[in-house]
């Protein structure tokens, strides 16, 4: 009699539970986003041994380059902690050199400054995989990383001469042979996920990329650097 009892009370709790408790949330697998990501972006340059006063000069003359990414990206939500994503996304990286003034005393009459900057243009196609920290009702904060596979497009190089009588002049040309045609980049980001509806969310992050090959395809080697802030929508498909 008394397991009966037993068995009736667990029976009825059971019961009971299920109707007052929350069912599990449901989760949208699909999202599609599209991202905007100003960044600053920087080259390591690995010199041979004999080009080492080249490599010296040049690094004191570089400086962070302003470039930007943007495209769109799709998200796949595994569970309430982990997901991943993908995308294709245009990117500007690159270098910028200081103004400096021309050695040359032929020009120094009539040119102040010379500044240049070299644009490397790729189509990015990141992996990643993000967890999420911390989950609120309308706020997450996630943390991730993974591997962007960069295909190389062209190099954009533009020179800026600013003469004394306060004018400037603009030249640019492109360039397409002697770089790898793909760059691997592994990244990291952190992210705070912003739901704005049942189907809409707004992202603020931040990212860090780093190079492991070289760009260009010669005995001096470049890396690229590059680093910056992410604001990015997503729509629940």
């Amino acid at each position: 009699m008394l397991i009966k009892i037993c068995c009736l009370i667990v029976f009825t709790l059971g019961v009971l539970g299920g109707l007052f408790s929350q069912p599990p949330e449901k989760i949208n697998k699909w999202a599609l986003g599209f991202i905007i990501a100003p960044t600053a972006n920087y080259r390591l340059l690995v010199f041979e041994p004999k080009n080492q006063f080249v490599k010296k000069m040049r690094d004191s003359e570089e400086v962070l380059l302003a470039g930007f990414q943007s495209g769109l990206t799709m998200h796949y939500q595994m569970n309430q902690s982990w997901s991943v994503s993908s995308g294709a996304i245009f990117s500007i990286r690159g270098f910028s050199m200081a103004p400096t003034t021309p050695d040359n005393e032929l020009v120094q009459n009539d040119i102040k400054t010379l500044k240049s900057k070299t644009l490397y243009q790729f189509i990015d196609f990141p992996l990643g995989i993000d967890y999420c920290l911390k989950k609120k009702n309308r706020s997450a904060i996630t943390f991730g990383g993974g591997l962007i596979i960069a295909k190389f497009l062209r190099q954009k190089n533009v020179a800026i001469r600013t003469n004394f009588d306060g004018s400037k002049e603009y030249n640019q040309n492109f360039k397409n042979g002697g770089f790898s045609r793909l760059a691997a980049l592994p990244f990291f980001q952190t992210n705070i996920e912003f739901f704005l509806s049942t189907a809409w969310s707004a992202n603020i992050g931040v990212r860090l990329e780093a190079g492991i090959n070289s760009i260009e395809k010669s005995n001096n080697k470049t890396f690229l650097y590059s680093g910056g802030l992410q604001f990015s929508v997503k729509r629940n498909l």
